[in-house]
């Protein structure tokens, strides 16, 4: 038959991509049930993007906070209830309830905030070891001082 060579070298290379990567995926899973048996995370945010716009114009610009500062955010969830979706957000000025998300590669919070702004968490199933916390993303789309101010802050959770 004609390409059988092929078939059998695509079919050995396929076997041995998934023999090297199984053990990452094992430990991947094992992150992940680690990640949604958690009830709560203390979560630190070291650096961050925010974007801004000047009055009466177009997108103005992008500024940095870099890892070498104080954290630009920190907050803990506690009492995660996935079952339910919901969990306490308490932050250094509030403390309130928020939708919790089980996605297939995280944990996502959404907190509408008070004055309806809105503030999204995910942590994700990817542990770092020098930290022995998981990777996170902090999403928030307000509006300071008569101007539109989204922020993306990076940082780390760690289960409690």
């Amino acid at each position: 038959m004609p390409g059988g060579g092929v078939m059998k070298r695509s079919a050995v290379f396929a076997l041995v991509l998934l023999c090297a990567f199984l053990p990452s995926l094992a430990n991947s899973d094992a992150q992940f049930e680690t990640l949604v048996q958690a009830r709560s995370f203390e979560c630190v945010y070291l650096s961050a993007t925010f974007g801004y716009w000047s009055e009466g114009s177009t997108f103005a610009g992008i500024s940095e906070k870099g890892p070498e500062s104080e954290p630009v955010a920190e907050m803990t969830f506690k009492s995660i209830d996935l079952q339910k979706g919901e969990a306490i957000i308490q932050t250094p000025w509030e403390e309130r309830e928020v939708e919790v998300v089980n996605g297939i590669r995280g944990l996502t919070f959404i907190d509408y905030g008070s004055l309806g702004m809105m503030r999204m968490v995910t942590v994700f199933p990817y542990l770092c070891p020098e930290r022995q916390a998981f990777c996170s993303v902090l999403s928030e789309h307000t509006s300071r001082s008569g101007s539109a101010s989204p922020t993306q802050a990076f940082g780390f959770c760690r289960a409690r």
